[in-house]
């Protein structure tokens, strides 16, 4: 308890201190932060969506995710670099360089979040249609937020991944405390303030002092490269997710709301790849570094394998039980057009998961390799947002989420088939019955909606579609179980 209370503290010098967790463990209270952002995130979309409405449950989600994607513009990359940058010092016990290299990145995201903030305000209005107050408020989240992003990943280099997560716990308790209290004074102008207060204490408790002195010019050199290619690979990555929002709120704002709920419970089944990922990745580093190429194949095989096999056994009754989650989670109405838009959602996300285990097997590799995961997500992303620009105006929300499942695809399926080839795997069998199930899958969710189904039927046409996929992958489900077991 005590050692928990000393991170409550303000501005320790977190460089200083040792790592205080095993790897297992720090990869626990990871996973722990992610989760509670995002059941605060979550939290946010179904209460404002019950109390205030679909309209103001578009304008609220699409200025976090206008935040969020300036957070991808610069603050992401010099967290990455401070995790790895202060890691390395640390590592090699020059904790004074560790210093200089943290308040260098400091300053240099601290600029960054300026220009970021000031931008997301003024964009916001002709964007997302936001009035002054609103638009102030997404400038100041931009800020805030790209500073949580940049104070976390120094935390993490530095070794202090309980300070991270404790402050992770702190800060959503702050936000989910001032939302309360927004809600109960009825001030939807005022609906961002909470996040703005929660993230902008974590930054302020853990922002790194730095040290007086400069960084060595090689050494910044290295750093700005690495800025470069990380923001890139960044905005490629994680910048076509959060401007799916934007663009729904752009282009139809009478139904953004729908979308943002629709969405809200897509995104979370996520975490199944990122969770994955923690344990893969450096796995799959690790044989690449000795050399164990059949070593780093069979595991991505394995992983693969795994990945279709519960990807379809959970989005697929998630994607059968759309209208019931929908009624379950937004009980205020008039939210009808998300019980059509999260199946397409949610094929999006499935996509992407099943390719976890490739794309980390091509990060794992030489660099030349992550070219192919990066070249892929920037064309998945300018696919799925040319399909917006031609479609969107005239279709709204339907057409977003159709064009974030073609990006999707692209970004997932192009590393699936590059692994394919370049191991050889034998993945033909693997491949016709993921396309099958899917197609199965496909023809049960229209059958669902243009029948309009009980809440009992969707459950039992779910668990129907799980018995007979898990019938279909049987070789591959007791390899998975006889793995677990050892």
């Amino acid at each position: 308890m005590r050692g928990v209370l000393g991170h409550l503290r303000l501005r320790v010098p977190p460089t200083r201190e040792a790592a205080d967790q095993s790897m297992g463990g720090q990869a626990a209270l990871s996973t722990l932060g992610v989760v509670v952002q995002g059941v605060v995130r979550f939290v946010y979309s179904v209460l404002v969506g019950n109390t205030f409405g679909k309209l103001v449950l578009g304008a609220v989600n699409s200025g976090i995710s206008l935040a969020l994607f300036a957070s991808l513009l610069v603050p992401s990359a010099t967290a990455m670099a401070a995790s790895k940058h202060v890691a390395r010092a640390r590592g090699a016990g020059d904790l004074e360089e560790g210093d200089r290299v943290a308040g260098y990145l400091g300053r240099l995201t601290l600029l960054a979040m300026a220009v970021l903030g000031l931008g997301a305000a003024v964009l916001a209005p002709p964007l997302l249609g936001l009035g002054v107050l609103e638009s102030v408020l997404t400038g100041a989240l931009a800020v805030t937020y790209s500073g949580y992003v940049f104070v976390r990943g120094f935390l993490f280099g530095a070794g202090q991944v309980v300070r991270a997560t404790v402050w992770d716990v702190l800060s959503s308790v702050l936000a989910l405390a001032g939302l309360a209290a927004v809600v109960l004074a009825d001030t939807t102008a005022w609906l961002l303030l909470p996040l703005v207060l929660g993230y902008g204490a974590y930054c302020a408790v853990s922002w790194p002092r730095g040290r007086s002195g400069g960084v060595a010019p090689e050494l910044r050199r290295e750093i700005r490269g690495f800025v470069v290619l990380t923001l890139v690979n960044s905005v490629a990555t994680g910048g076509f997710l959060q401007l799916t929002m934007v663009a729904a709120q752009f282009w139809d704002r009478t139904n953004a709301g729908s979308f943002a709920a629709a969405l809200s419970l897509a995104t979370p089944a996520s975490l199944v790849s990122r969770s994955l990922t923690l344990v893969l990745f450096p796995s799959l580093s690790a044989a690449h570094g000795r050399g164990d190429l059949v070593g780093a194949r069979q595991r991505t095989d394995a992983a693969t394998r795994g990945l279709v096999v519960l990807s379809l056994a959970t989005f697929g009754p998630l994607m059968l039980v759309s209208p019931l989650l929908i009624d379950l989670f937004y009980r205020r109405g008039g939210f009808d057009e998300a019980k059509l838009l999260l199946p397409v959602l949610l094929a999006a996300v499935l996509v992407t998961n099943v390719a976890a285990g490739a794309i980390n097997s091509l990060l794992s590799r030489e660099h030349r390799y992550s070219r192919i995961v990066v070249t892929a997500s920037i064309v998945g992303a300018v696919v799925g947002m040319t399909w917006w620009a031609l479609r969107a105006p005239s279709d709204g929300v339907a057409q977003v989420a159709t064009g974030f499942l073609v990006g999707s695809a692209v970004v997932g399926l192009w590393p699936v088939v590059a692994v394919w080839v370049l191991d050889r795997h034998a993945w033909s069998a693997l491949t016709l019955r993921f396309l099958v199930g899917c197609g199965v899958l496909a023809a049960a969710v229209w059958w669902q909606q243009s029948t309009d189904m009980s809440g009992l039927a969707q459950v039992g046409t779910a668990v129907g579609f799980v018995a007979l996929w898990l019938a279909a992958s049987a070789g591959d489900v007791r390899r998975l179980a006889a793995a677990a077991r050892r």
